[in-house]
């Protein structure tokens, strides 16, 4: 019981901190802050996703969360790399 209660409070943290994120992209002054927003935003649904996997029991869900982040880690270090470029 005490462990439920835990990853519920661990998903409403999730929920406010992803809140403020978005408001992060939408207001962001610059390409570097949007870029990082959106990454955080991609990590803390995985976040959530990996909590449900537990919540639920199933395994196959953390195989897609781990390909989920690999890929938002090739594609960050993509768009790093197209703005030390100079080409935003």
């Amino acid at each position: 019981m005490v462990f439920e209660k835990l990853l519920l409070l661990l998903l409403l943290i999730l929920a406010t901190s992803l809140v403020l994120v978005v408001w992060r992209l939408m207001r962001g002054p610059s390409v570097a802050d949007r870029a990082l927003a959106f990454e955080l935003i991609l990590l803390h649904i995985a976040g959530m996703v990996a909590l449900y996997a537990v919540v639920a029991g199933v395994r196959a869900m953390i195989d897609v969360v781990l390909i989920v982040v690999v890929a938002g880690f090739v594609s960050m270090v993509a768009v790093a790399r197209y703005m030390e470029e100079g080409r935003y």
